[in-house]
Parts: C-alpha cells; sequence; structure tokens
C-alpha cells in the first residue's frame, strides 16, 4: 500500500472551514435541532477520508481474508455515503421547521431544488453500487468475484499441498492479487470522496451561509 503517496490525490472540501466556524457560532445559540444536524453532518463527512487509512490496515485476523476485508471496507463506506444524504435531509428539515426563520415558499422551494440535486448526484455512488437502500444488496463486481474464487482456489490448494498456489519465483499468486484489490478499493473511495466533495461544496456554502445570515438577522432584531 502506498497510504503516503494517495492521501495527496483526495481533495479537500474547500467549505470545511465554513462548516467548523458554523459548529463554533451554533453552540452558544438554542437552535439546538439545526445544530444536532450541522454537527452529525460535519462527523459523517470526515468519516469518508477516514476509510482511506482503514484501507491501508491488513486484516487483523487470519479469519479475516483480503476480499472480505476490502470488501468490508467498501461497504461501510457506502453506508456512510448512505448517511451524508440523511444528513443533509435532516439539515433540511431543521432549517424549514425553525419558526424563527420565518422562511417563505420561495426560499423553501430554492432550498429543495439545490438538495434534489445534490441527492441525485450522490445516489449515482450509491444507488448503482447498493440499491436505493443500504441493506438492498450487498456490493460486488467482477474483481470482488475474481479475488473471491483465488482465495477459494489458494485455500483448497494449500489443504492439498501445504502451501499456496504459486507462480514463477514462488511468489503467492492470491496474496499478489488481493493486495492489488485492496489497492484498487483505496483507489475508489478516493475517486469517490472527490466527487462527493464536488457535488456537495458550493451547495454546503450556500446552505451553511444561509443559516449564519438568518441566525445574525434574529440576533440583530433582539438586541
Amino acid at each position: 500500500m502506498n497510504l503516503n503517496k494517495k492521501t495527496d490525490k483526495i481533495e479537500k472540501l474547500e467549505c470545511m472551514n465554513i462548516l467548523i466556524n458554523v459548529c463554533q457560532t451554533l453552540v452558544v445559540t438554542d437552535f439546538d435541532e439545526i445544530k444536532f444536524a450541522v454537527f452529525e453532518l460535519k462527523e459523517a463527512i470526515k468519516r469518508l477520508e477516514q476509510y482511506l487509512y482503514y484501507s491501508d490496515c491488513n486484516p487483523f485476523s487470519e479469519n479475516v481474508s483480503y476480499v472480505s476485508y476490502s470488501r468490508f471496507i467498501y461497504e461501510n463506506y457506502l453506508n456512510d455515503v448512505y448517511i451524508i444524504q440523511t444528513r443533509f435531509r435532516t439539515l433540511i428539515n431543521a432549517i424549514k421547521n425553525e419558526k424563527r426563520f420565518s422562511l417563505d415558499n420561495e426560499e423553501i422551494d430554492l432550498i429543495e431544488t439545490k438538495y434534489n440535486m445534490v441527492l441525485s448526484e450522490l445516489r449515482k455512488i450509491t444507488k448503482e453500487k447498493r440499491g436505493s437502500h443500504v441493506h438492498e444488496r450487498r456490493y460486488n463486481d467482477k474483481d470482488f468475484l475474481i479475488v473471491d474464487i483465488m482465495e477459494k482456489c489458494n485455500n483448497i490448494n494449500k489443504k492439498n499441498n501445504g502451501k499456496p498456489i504459486q507462480e514463477y519465483r514462488e511468489k503467492d499468486v492470491y496474496n499478489g492479487v488481493a493486495i492489488s484489490h485492496l489497492d484498487d478499493v483505496q483507489n475508489m473511495i478516493i475517486k469517490d470522496n472527490n466527487f462527493i466533495y464536488e457535488t456537495i461544496n458550493i451547495f454546503l456554502k450556500e446552505i451553511l451561509e444561509f443559516i449564519v445570515t438568518k441566525i445574525n438577522l434574529l440576533i440583530n432584531n433582539f438586541n
């Protein structure tokens, strides 16, 4: 694995600093529903990048094969992409339900329209890979199937011959393919993260600025 080389390939979410600043602003307010939604969204976004580090670890037990480990990592990564979608929905509902904001229909329609655009883009990752819901099906593709078959063949060969399938210069074929596949999982995470960050960046920046503007107006009017 080449984690140190790959960390530089993940684009940073430009509005993360804005998100953190909004969290700090909300700490001293009584907008509890919005506060909860923003904090949860921040944590969900941070989690996405952490999967790159998880994927760089070897299976922690001989009972966990490389193919099982790589599927576990990527399926859970996709789970968190689903969570991002629900966190956005929670935030939108919190904004809409905050009566002190006094939103008009035009503001609500604009927020919903942009949210639906973002959701449509995020679903390109999750729906095509696991279905409309995370429990609809497991993630699988030809690479997972190939490594899975090789794992079974390797286990049979070790049981019958006392050693794994080997090729020229006695390299462990399955081990090489499995590590290469874990490397592919890292690349998928990087690609998906960059797409997600690009997709949510503008919308998130706008919605955060909208929240701050509304709260500041209320504070100024109160004072």
